[in-house]
């Protein structure tokens, strides 16, 4: 560096809490005031519409419904302050700060549903990419070869002068200094991140005036006029803010929450007009970040609602198939079972393959045979010449005996347990 320095200090922005919280300061201010500020991720649970303020940004998007309950709870008397962007908390002196104001993360295909409700019109959305590319433009090569800085051209070498009484020679002892080479590197110009583009716009508000400086990119338009007490920086084709009455509320529509920020809230009248904006009265309010929660924190709050599910599910499962519970019992081959025992593991064995038809099919023939025995001119008969003797001898309906006699294909457990009833019955009547 040939003995010469420069010492050049780059802001890097705020540290600890302030450096996550972009309103950390706004928080502070309020606070000084009387009002309540919490910081939630999420908006969950409403605050009361009668002294209630919610700040939120549309940069996550916003689902219909959740319009509709914002809208809702504005008509009964909230304060919804909507900034189209701005409440990420991104760094203000980064790069990153000059992108976040032209990008917006609602959905650009449609409009957006709290404004679409409040006939206010986006406008400006289809030049934010070319304002991006912008922001992040540098020269090319080509570009640095076609208009060369002045840095770059090759110095001229000097030509050595004759020495005389103003200009004596070096001594023996000490070379003269030999010129710098043509090709000696220069060190690179570092530029910092170039601010968004604002516009200085003045709000008239309660008779008081207030000077606020507001990104230039998006632009807001009301397609009607203003009521009384509302208000709008600028004229309302091309307005930066407006402030909407909705029922017994007030909506309040931000192209940007950079007023609002740490780095911006002492500039101009920016704090003056977010305490003249909260009123007198003491508010409860809520600043609503941008991010939306991630995947292991939904995992964290919410996944027991479904684990407790599956574990029912898989509980009713085990005792809806399992054929038994506890340890195996031995069995003992050398007992003699009697016939009656293996009846009735023939009827278990064919319940379990779901044959009932088998079981009621050799119930009905036993009771034909029986009857057939005892009139013995019933056996060429169908089962409609068994109705009147088993009628009289039974007592049971000619439905019941009909319906046992020619079973349904498919029964319930307690239809199947009536017919085996009636069948036995039929039985033991017949002696």
């Amino acid at each position: 560096c040939d003995g010469h320095w420069e010492e050049i200090t780059f802001p890097t922005g705020y540290k600890g809490k302030a450096r996550t919280d972009p309103f950390l300061a706004a928080q502070y201010l309020l606070q000084e005031y009387g009002h309540e500020t919490e910081r939630l991720p999420t908006l969950a649970q409403l605050p009361d519409p009668e002294n209630g303020v919610i700040i939120l940004s549309a940069e996550a998007g916003m689902p219909e419904a959740r319009a509709r309950q914002l809208l809702e709870w504005t008509r009964k008397g909230g304060h919804l302050i909507y900034s189209l962007a701005g409440c990420a908390p991104y760094n203000d002196w980064g790069l990153f700060s000059s992108a976040s104001t032209f990008g917006y993360g609602g959905n650009d295909e449609r409009a957006d549903p709290v404004l679409e409700k409040l006939g206010v019109e986006m406008l400006g959305r289809e030049g934010l990419k070319d304002a991006l590319k912008k922001a992040f433009k540098t020269k090319t090569p080509k570009d640095k070869k076609a208009t060369p800085p002045a840095e770059e051209s090759t110095p001229p070498v000097d030509k050595p002068v004759p020495p005389t009484q103003d200009n004596p020679p070096p001594p023996a002892d000490k070379p003269a200094p030999t010129p710098a080479p043509a090709d000696t590197p220069k060190r690179p110009k570092i530029q910092q991140p170039e601010d968004v583009p604002t516009v200085r716009r003045e709000i008239t508000m309660q008779g008081q005036t207030y000077a606020m400086d507001l990104p230039d990119q998006l632009h807001l338009k009301l397609d009607r006029r203003l009521r009384q007490s509302e208000w709008a920086s600028g004229p309302i084709e091309k307005a930066s803010a407006l402030s909407l009455i909705h029922g017994y509320g007030r909506v309040t529509i931000l192209n940007h929450a950079r007023p609002l920020r740490n780095r911006y809230i002492d500039d101009n009248d920016h704090a003056a007009w977010l305490v003249d904006l909260m009123g007198e009265d003491s508010q409860q309010v809520q600043f609503i970040v941008s991010l939306q929660a991630s995947f292991w924190s939904l995992l964290w709050n919410r996944a027991w609602m479904p684990l407790c599910g599956l574990g029912l599910v898989v509980i009713i499962w085990l005792w809806r198939h399992l054929p038994r519970f506890g340890p195996l019992q031995q069995v003992t081959l050398h007992d003699t079972k009697h016939f009656s025992q293996h009846i009735g593991a023939l009827g278990q064995f064919f319940h379990r393959l779901r044959r009932d038809d088998l079981l009621l099919s050799a119930a009905a023939e036993a009771v034909r045979a029986r009857a057939i025995r005892l009139y013995p001119h019933l056996i060429h008969h169908n089962d409609e010449a068994y109705l009147e003797l088993l009628t009289q001898r039974t007592d049971l309906p000619p439905d019941r005996i009909r319906a046992a006699l020619s079973p349904a294909v498919k029964l319930t457990p307690h239809e199947l347990v009536r017919l085996f009833q009636d069948l036995q019955t039929m039985r033991t009547a017949l002696g």
